[in-house]
């Protein structure tokens, strides 16, 4: 009893110290942010900010780039950015359309006997019935007209 305990105390003190360094790393992370972003409002427009993060456990890095693009090579900015509104646009749809389900007519079945006399007689094997039919589905392609709501597009080739 007393060993599953110690193990039970262990395993609780190991989660707690992993619990532990994820907040710490969060913390880091976050404070590296707002000045990461506090930096970014006084870059020119041509400057370019980048961070890579990491798992340090799994070898991972953490890293942080500040810079300008190289003359004649395009940022993208919100300039970049246009409003396509609204509109309305024909889309081509494979549609199944069932197959119709009628009714067929199956005539009755008669055979041919012989009376005593040696006269033929029609003696009714099987009456007649409605059988319940259906025809196979088929595709068709139908165009119908749909709303494409508003967005945003990026209209630079660069990005």
């Amino acid at each position: 009893m007393n060993a599953i305990a110690t193990t039970a105390r262990a395993s609780t003190r190991v989660t707690l110290q992993q619990g532990l360094a994820s907040v710490q790393l969060a913390l880091r992370v976050g404070l590296v942010a707002a000045a990461l972003a506090a930096l970014s409002g006084a870059l020119p427009a041509q400057s370019f900010l980048s961070l890579l993060f990491g798992n340090p456990h799994h070898g991972g890095a953490f890293q942080i780039a500040l810079g300008s693009a190289p003359a004649g090579v395009h940022c993208c900015d919100s300039s970049c950015n246009r409003w396509e509104p609204g509109h309305y646009a024909i889309v081509s749809e494979r549609v199944v359309i069932p197959g119709c389900v009628r009714q067929v007519w199956v005539p009755p079945c008669y055979r041919t006997e012989w009376n005593c006399c040696g006269e033929p007689v029609q003696v009714l094997v099987r009456a007649g019935y409605f059988r319940t039919v259906r025809d196979p589905d088929r595709t068709e392609c139908v165009k119908r007209r749909v709303w494409q709501p508003g967005r945003w597009r990026r209209v630079c080739g660069d990005c």
